[in-house]
């Protein structure tokens, strides 16, 4: 995977459980995204309705 090229992309966490987000924060961001991750659904419609993010990685049950 080239990693470079996925500097310009920002994936976007939501998820209530911390260590779920770290993982994946940490996953992501080795693969050379850009990750915002949070808990609260509130604040991932905010940055989705700012049109900050390429991919959604959500906790459905959240």
């Amino acid at each position: 995977m080239n990693v470079a090229a996925n500097a310009n992309k920002k994936i976007l966490i939501a998820d209530d459980d911390a260590s779920i987000r770290l993982v994946l924060s940490q996953a992501f961001t080795r693969l050379g995204y850009q990750v915002r991750a949070t808990g609260n659904a509130t604040t991932l419609l905010k940055w989705v309705s700012d049109g900050e993010g390429d991919l959604v990685v959500t906790d459905v049950v959240m």
